[in-house]
């Protein structure tokens, strides 16, 4: 395969990432809001997604980045539960700094913002940590789910952050997060394609 044909494969595959992860996100919002009864719930987690679109697509890229070889389910499974572990740690955290006593129930936990960030977001964070359990499980399954978990702990506060960024990039005029997902998904397409210097041969 020749360089360039490498680097417009590369440049394929982060673009479909980075377009199909985020709406697929944005899709199980919209379904959890058709299907449950709790409008307002469903209406946060639709708007979380939305505003986390720029944010998936950076995901989604770096998932294609990072693993040349195929994803590996359990590792999707492992970054979600730690993303969830990682929210309501957040939450407990906010909880505490507000003056609050006591102790933030689990049966409370889903309602959090933190979780429910996570809940927009849950198809990058899999997608992620599909590919980091991938490109490590040949150096053993439990270093690779270990690993898949950490990131997903990782990534969790990473959501809240891109989704200030977001709502402070809203004060500008025709920048909405539909906006900066696309321009995030032409800035991520053009740096797939540069090509990377070869490697210098070692003695």
């Amino acid at each position: 395969m020749t360089p360039t044909a490498g680097s417009s494969g590369i440049r394929t595959r982060v673009i479909a990432a980075a377009l199909l992860i985020p709406l697929a996100g944005l899709g199980v919002a919209m379904g959890l809001l058709a299907l449950t009864d709790d409008r307002d719930l469903a209406g946060t987690i639709v708007a979380y997604a939305l505003a986390a679109l720029p944010l998936g697509a950076v995901l989604g890229a770096f998932g294609v980045r990072l693993n040349g070889g195929r994803p590996w389910i359990p590792g999707a499974l492992l970054a979600l539960l730690g993303a969830l572990a990682a929210a309501q740690l957040q939450a407990m955290i906010r909880f505490y700094l507000g003056g609050a006593s006591g102790f933030l129930s689990l049966a409370a936990a889903p309602y959090t913002a933190e979780v429910l960030m996570v809940l927009g977001s849950f198809p990058a964070v899999a997608w992620v940590g599909a590919q980091v359990a991938g490109a490590r499980r040949g150096r053993g399954a439990g270093r690779a789910l270990a690993l898949a978990a950490l990131v997903g702990a990782l990534i969790s506060p990473m959501i809240g952050a891109g989704l200030i960024a977001v709502k402070f990039a809203g004060g500008i005029p025709f920048l909405d997060p539909v906006v900066l997902w696309l321009v995030t998904v032409a800035v991520l397409a053009a740096s797939a394609g540069v090509a990377r210097p070869p490697h210098a041969p070692r003695n």
